[in-house]
């Protein structure tokens, strides 16, 4: 049993809802659904929020909006649960959003941070989840609601944490490759190697970093061709430093990609204009290499004006706010003068422009 609390005002409810919505898309997950009956007075386990997400969900999609959460608590729901047993483990193994982006990232394999069909497929096959090609067809057509054939991270992750596609699915626990573990300090997930590498080519490459003591080739199609992908564990973790400073290194035509797992490592992109990377590099790569030591997270500027943020989640955040504050003074103020004060303002040899 959980406190028993009142129902607020739509409108504060309303205001609750709009705090814990992560992204701003006006739906909540089951992780956003225990914050939001959190900040309501209610502390629920994972147990609970999953049989209310299943009640709610309409659609089936392991997302639910603020008018479904709303009317649902408004007839009674949230009073009720507060008086109903916490209710059985999950049906499957929870993962949280940090795990659940390694699966994401895993699985991407045009690189595009966007899930299709046949992607869909192989995450599953990863986790050892089997469910039928057809099946699958259709859970992704009714998880892709815009119908532009593919799903963002959050859709995806609103709908594998639900698990209510997965009742009475057979699972084979050993095919899962990204269960948390002790170790995963001493891990990093590699993306670009090249295809046809095996895993005594990424051990010696990877060597150069420290000890390996294991590789691990992520193999994604069904005749078990190699993707480019592989797990890679140290014997020190003082080695996943130094493999992590590999990233955004070329491999041939491809970018190595390196990433710790378990972690919520990744790539954010910012078109910031190309107008600002001067000032966020400063003089000699002073200012870059301030904010990165602050941080914790990396830096890159593209040529298309892009500042690429990449790190944990924390150290992503940090980074942006300290490039933000660089660039909010790193502004021109815009004023039309009469062409004949041009030359006076520039002043012979310039000398009016320095000044």
């Amino acid at each position: 049993m959980v406190a028993r609390v009142a129902l607020p005002r739509r409108d504060r409810f309303m205001q609750v809802f709009g705090e814990v919505d992560e992204d701003g898309n006006g739906l909540v997950n089951r992780e956003e659904l225990v914050e939001l009956v959190g900040a309501l007075g209610q502390e629920w386990n994972v147990a609970r929020a999953t049989r209310v997400l299943w009640a709610i969900d309409t659609d089936k999609n392991g997302l639910v909006s603020a008018d479904e959460v709303w009317k649902w608590a408004s007839e009674g729901g949230l009073e009720k649960e507060s008086s109903s047993p916490d209710g059985n483990p999950p049906l499957i193994q929870t993962v949280n959003k940090n795990e659940a982006r390694s699966l994401f990232q895993l699985c991407d394999a045009n690189e595009d941070d966007r899930m299709n069909g046949k992607e869909l497929e192989s995450v599953l096959l990863s986790v050892g989840i089997t469910i039928d090609s057809d099946e699958v067809a259709s859970i992704f057509k009714r998880l892709d609601t815009d119908n532009d054939d593919y799903l963002s991270f959050e859709e995806f992750f609103g709908w594998y944490s639900s698990g209510i596609d997965f009742v009475n699915v057979a699972r084979n626990e050993t095919a899962v490759l990204f269960e948390p573990t002790k170790g995963d300090d001493r891990r990093v997930f590699v993306r670009g190697f090249p295809w046809k590498a095996r895993e005594q080519v990424a051990q010696r490459f990877f060597s150069r970093c420290g000890t390996v003591s294991e590789v691990q080739m992520v193999n994604w199609t069904r005749d078990d061709q190699p993707s480019g992908r592989c797990v890679v564990t140290f014997e020190e973790v003082e080695s996943v430093e130094r493999a992590l400073s590999m990233h955004r290194n070329r491999m041939g035509r491809r970018w190595l990609e390196v990433y710790r797992v378990n972690r919520g490592d990744r790539e954010e992109v910012h078109n910031i204009g190309k107008h600002h990377h001067g000032a966020l590099i400063g003089i000699e790569g002073k200012t870059v290499q301030q904010i990165q030591a602050d941080s914790g997270a990396k830096l890159y500027f593209g040529d298309n004006g892009e500042m690429v943020i990449k790190g944990m989640g924390e150290e992503r955040a940090k980074a942006l706010a300290m490039a933000e504050d660089i660039m909010m003074l790193n502004t021109m103020d815009r004023h039309d003068v009469e062409a004949s004060y041009i030359g006076r303002l520039i002043g012979g040899g310039g000398g009016g422009k320095k000044a």
